[in-house]
């Protein structure tokens, strides 16, 4: 297949995936700093204040034809505003992650048993429909599933506390961690917010992204751009 016919088979692709998740109450979303690939955001009527995103990327494959990959997210704006701001000694190691991501998670990861390269492949227009179809049968399934573990404040507080699965139990993920306390403030929750903030600062252990020194300077921020925050 060539370059011209991966191009017309990726613009049916876009055109079948719009629709398809438009039935399931998802939007294009128009991305204005430049991520690549194609969005999709829903709106949480319980959650005003974060939105639920998927990413879809497609990329022509050697052996011909393309493959779509995707990713899930639970963002706020909220978060973005307080990331752009952060000093640097607030910020963690690799804080590019830290956009207006409370949690992302890839397909793959929420395959049985997990895939972390899984794609969908569309060899031609003769596999287009078992390729797109995949795709949303993930969103319908499993990728449905993880936005409803994450639709409310309590149940991001307890998964910011979760250690993440096959490491080491100190190493609770520091984005996850930040972007929760970010929006227990956003939605008036000033006091979780600092019981999660004198929680992890009470811990021995950080991910290598973040440090004692780091998550102190974070808190510091957090009193300063969110005059009812109190820490403990």
């Amino acid at each position: 297949m060539g370059q011209g016919q991966d191009q017309n088979l990726i613009r049916l692709i876009v055109d079948a995936l719009s629709s398809g998740i438009s039935d399931v109450g998802f939007a294009v979303e128009e991305m204005v700093d430049g991520r690549d690939g194609i969005w999709f955001y829903r709106e949480m009527d319980a959650f005003p204040s974060a939105k639920q995103r998927i990413s879809a990327h497609i990329a022509s494959r050697r052996d011909g034809g393309v493959a779509i990959r995707g990713h899930a997210y639970l963002a706020s704006a909220a978060i973005g505003q307080v990331a752009v701001g952060l000093p640097i000694d607030a910020q963690l190691d690799d804080d590019h992650a830290f956009i207006d991501c409370v949690d992302l998670v890839g397909f793959g990861t929420l395959a049985r048993p997990r895939d972390y390269s899984l794609v969908f492949p569309v060899p031609d227009e003769s596999g287009f429909d078992s390729g797109v179809g995949k795709f949303m049968q993930y969103v319908i399934g499993p990728v449905s599933t993880w936005f409803s573990e994450r639709d409310s404040i309590d149940r991001l507080i307890e998964l910011a506390r979760t250690p993440t699965s096959g490491v080491t139990p100190e190493n609770i993920r520091p984005d996850r961690l930040r972007g929760t306390v970010i929006m227990c403030l956003v939605e008036g929750r000033p006091d979780d917010a600092a019981a999660l903030m004198h929680w992890y600062l009470g811990r021995e252990h950080f991910n290598v992204a973040d440090s004692l020194e780091r998550a102190r300077a974070f808190n510091a921020a957090l009193a300063e751009n969110f005059p009812h925050y109190a820490p403990i």
